[in-house]
């Protein structure tokens, strides 16, 4: 609040052509230049993050792996149809607001929400021996080389 009352006095000052003090001189006294080692140091933190992100993505691409790529491919499949019900800046608040929402829903009902989750943990789990019986080419090729070791 002292910073519009000190604003209006500046501007009041040049209306009535008196001589009165800058409002912002605090503001602009202050030093904006940055060290250049934190600057570094978070370069390069972001040059690790990005190569892990872009090795990830190379993996789901290129198709190193088929089961993850099958599964990236239907995420980005399923993604049109979501898109199509909703707009982007929808999309973003919904997420938002999930973001703060389901954790204090979960923890308020965690009691009854942990039976579920398990429920769900299993059929999910019950698929993918499915999946990896009746589709062993899937597999990659760590999972492959640990069964190779174990036998």
């Amino acid at each position: 609040m002292s910073l519009i009352s000190s604003a209006y006095k500046k501007i009041e000052s040049q209306i009535k052509k008196t001589d009165a003090e800058n409002p912002f001189s605090e503001i602009l006294a202050n030093d904006l230049s940055l060290p250049q080692e934190k600057v570094h140091a978070q370069a390069d933190v972001f040059t690790e993050h990005a190569t892990c992100i872009a090795n990830k993505l190379k993996k789901l691409i290129l198709v190193e792996s088929p089961l993850e790529s099958i599964k990236f491919g239907l995420i980005l499949w399923s993604l049109t149809y979501v898109a199509s019900w909703f707009s982007g800046c929808t999309l973003a608040v919904l997420a938002l607001l999930g973001t703060f929402s389901i954790p204090k829903v979960y923890e308020a009902n965690q009691e009854a929400i942990d039976p579920h989750l398990a429920t769900v943990s299993g059929h999910l789990k019950n698929v993918q021996n499915l999946i990896d019986e009746k589709l062993p080419f899937l597999r990659s090729a760590p999972v492959a080389a640990e069964e190779k070791k174990d036998q």
